[in-house]
């Protein structure tokens, strides 16, 4: 990490770092205009002001838009505190008015997320705050062979522009911080037709059968494998798919199963005749999925608005669930 001379930040135009930290974010000069309400030859003057300042590029032009430099890596976290700080005290304990907001949220998450979860959230801030607009992205995926090797920071926010992220558990650093939504167990998912499981499933059957699973991560292991591995046991998964709803279709066309959060796979059953559903023949904790948000923008109220529009919609899918816990995904 270059060590900044306190000279770099002596007698620079706030506004300036305003500048830095919106192309930061945006990677793209004229959207981090937009962002702050600067025109895009203002802020091609304050870029030329800024690696004046610093005496570096900061941002050189690629096809993936403006790359930022070394130092530019080491700038944003002592940028984005010290803009955090100053707003706040400039402001003091400033208020948040949803009625009246007019604001675009962009919401970092998978399929369950945006299917089970979001439909509440949307009917809550239609009434509360017809003004905001949230957008859900689809993250991209991390190759990792497991959940338990990825590792979530403050550069996910940065790179897809995201204020929030809801997904299930991902280790992460002190950049981020996270809360517990709600949590739910899996069940299996099959074909009535398929003559090769009873009901109940045995743990024989469940590992002797081929196998869809998802995974939002691009990993080829989920909990579920964690768990038949300490008990000695290995299923065969045939296909792997990002999207839960490509798992249902799969059993529908032939004859594998899956085990998806109890809300979809009963669901699925309700609207298919052709499916049933059955209990994991082994025991496996719900499990939870989580907000995670920048600790730098911890102070944001209109973050910290978002997030309990989440943590009111989790316990409203909550109450519903047809397992009666809290939902979950793979």
């Amino acid at each position: 990490m270059i060590v900044m001379h306190p000279d770099y930040v002596l007698g620079i135009d706030l506004n300036l770092l305003k500048v830095f930290s919106a192309i930061y974010r945006e990677r793209h000069l004229t959207r981090a205009g937009e962002r702050i309400g600067l025109t895009q030859p203002a802020m091609s003057q304050a870029l030329r002001r800024l690696r004046s300042h610093f005496s570096d590029e900061l941002f050189i032009r690629s096809s993936g838009g403006m790359r930022p430099t070394v130092l530019a890596d080491d700038l944003i976290g002592p940028v984005n505190r010290a803009l955090n700080l100053i707003s706040g005290a400039l402001s003091g304990q400033r208020e948040f008015e949803p009625g009246t907001a007019e604001r675009t949220l962009r919401i970092g998450t998978n399929e369950f997320v945006s299917i089970y979860l979001m439909p509440t959230v949307m009917r809550i801030v239609r009434r509360a705050a017809p003004g905001i607009i949230l957008q859900a992205i689809n993250l991209p995926s991390w190759q990792a062979p497991s959940r338990s090797a990825m590792n979530l920071s403050s550069q996910t926010f940065i790179d897809n522009r995201l204020d929030l992220i809801v997904l299930p558990w991902i280790r992460h650093n002190d950049e981020v911080r996270s809360t517990e939504l709600y949590s739910e167990p899996s069940i299996v998912l099959a074909s009535a037709a398929n003559r090769m499981l009873g009901d109940p499933l045995t743990i024989d059957e469940y590992v002797a059968v081929d196998h869809v699973a998802t995974s939002t991560f691009g990993a080829n292991r989920t909990y579920l494998d964690d768990i038949l591995a300490a008990m000695g046991l290995k299923r065969r998964v045939v296909l792997w798919t990002p999207h839960v709803f490509a798992s249902i279709e799969a059993v529908v066309a032939c004859d594998l199963i899956c085990s998806i959060p109890t809300t979809i796979a009963m669901t699925a059953a309700t609207q298919r005749p052709g499916l049933r559903t059955s209990p994991l023949p082994f025991e496996a904790p719900p499990r939870p999925i989580f907000s995670y948000w920048m600790t730098d923008r911890a102070s944001d109220p209109a973050l910290g608005w978002i997030r309990s529009v989440f943590d009111g919609a989790a316990r409203d899918l909550a109450a519903r669930s047809p397992s009666s816990g809290k939902a979950a995904a793979e």
